[in-house]
């Protein structure tokens, strides 16, 4: 039957299977081999056994069975290869409609991470606008680097910008004489709490000392990360020492 051609056997090995029935077996006296084609594909094959010799118009009617039932066959492979084809779209469709939904909720939560970071940029500039002329303040970075003051710094503190910018913070506290957090203790509480207060004298004269508030605020980025901190002396009093 590999050969796509239809077999007939008139001599029947005695160990072939027997045909029986309630009355009793007999083993065939002629079987024949029909292949189930479908182009070059055999499907399947016909095994027909019987007590009689099988004529060619008998045979022919097996050989048109066989090809029918390729057809049938080739249909539900075909219909099951399309089942399965279909469920797999299906699939595809789903994880897509999930990818979407999944995009959908990052966009949504990307604009509102985006609105955040414009209103706290927005309170930022008015914070700034708002401590520009009333306090003096500096700005300093994770590494203790003067990055920023305002003109009320530099008249309370003596130094024009040009003099405090791009030095450390540690190089101003031990030229005003201050008493202050070491600097890697403060990074770590604003991280922490956001803000931090400190209470500071240095001497400004024979008999004279000034008492000095500082408040740390730190400047988040949209990340949450700390970047920079901004000093603000928010009270000074001079008391005799």
């Amino acid at each position: 039957y590999l050969e796509k051609e239809s077999l007939r056997l008139k001599e029947v090995p005695d160990n072939y299977v027997k045909i029986g029935s309630g009355l009793g077996e007999a083993r065939p006296k002629c079987v024949v081999l029909v292949p189930v084609c479908q182009e070059e594909s055999v499907l399947g094959v016909i095994e027909l056994a019987s007590f009689k010799e099988i004529r060619p118009f008998q045979l022919e009617l097996v050989e048109k069975t066989g090809d029918m039932l390729a057809s049938v066959i080739a249909t539900l492979n075909a219909n099951q290869k399309m089942k399965h084809l279909l469920e797999e779209s299906q699939l595809m469709t789903e994880q897509m409609r999930a990818q979407e939904e999944e995009m959908r909720q990052n966009l949504e939560e990307m604009q509102v991470s985006q609105e955040e970071f414009e209103r706290q940029r927005g309170q930022s500039e008015a914070f700034f606008n708002a401590i520009e002329k009333s306090v003096p303040y500096v700005l300093i970075d994770r590494r203790g680097k003067i990055l920023q003051v305002n003109e009320r710094f530099e008249v309370y503190s003596g130094y024009n910008s040009a003099q405090l910018v791009g030095q450390s913070r540690e190089m101003f506290i031990h030229k005003e004489g201050l008493e202050l957090m070491n600097y890697e203790h403060i990074w770590q509480k604003v991280s922490q709490d956001g803000s931090v207060e400190q209470l500071s004298t240095r001497r400004i004269g024979e008999e004279e000392v000034e008492r000095i508030q500082f408040k740390y605020t730190g400047l988040f980025n949209r990340n949450n990360q700390l970047e920079k901190i901004l000093c603000v002396v928010t009270e000074t009093q001079k008391q005799h020492a």
